[in-house]
């Protein structure tokens, strides 16, 4: 460890306990929940979470994209990635309420994210984490397009 002038050492503990593993067919509605939080299209963000396979009324899921947008709506004037953990738990309080099931792949990339936020700003207290992501997750999408275009069956990741 190299001290440096006016800086005091830090010591990290990375925690890498959560893995997760996307299914092919899940992976560009996973995109896609994550460009509509980081544009803060709540509404759309809540439309994309709803597992549409399972039953519910339409007038619940209109009130759960409501609610998903106004929580949205609040993470856009305050650090989104800081309060992760509160906004996770505000959407499967909409879920209860409304009996919309969200789905599951969404909470594990969440809690993967929230765990790689952590260990982002621990290194890097101005981080700023939606700008870094954006670009990771265009070039997934446009990486994803082209294989699916090409019929190609190759590995997909999040990576830069």
């Amino acid at each position: 460890m190299q001290e440096q002038p006016g800086h005091s050492p830090k010591l990290v503990f990375i925690d890498c306990g959560i893995v997760t593993q996307v299914k092919r067919e899940q992976f560009r509605p996973m995109l896609d929940i994550c460009m509509a939080l980081l544009r803060y299209d709540g509404y759309q963000a809540g439309m994309l979470l709803a597992d549409h396979s399972s039953k519910f009324q339409k007038e619940d899921l209109d009130q759960f994209c409501s609610g998903v947008k106004a929580v949205v709506g609040r993470a856009e004037h305050l650090n989104y990635f800081e309060h992760l953990g509160g906004y996770i738990t505000d959407v499967c309080s909409l879920s209860c309420q409304y009996r919309v099931k969200v789905v599951p792949e969404y909470f594990n990339i969440a809690m993967a994210i929230k765990v790689a936020e952590g260990i982002a700003i621990s290194l890097d207290p101005t981080i700023e984490m939606a700008a870094e992501a954006i670009p990771v997750i265009l070039k997934s999408q446009a990486n994803y397009t082209l294989e699916t275009a090409l019929g190609k069956e190759t590995t997909i990741s999040f990576e830069d």
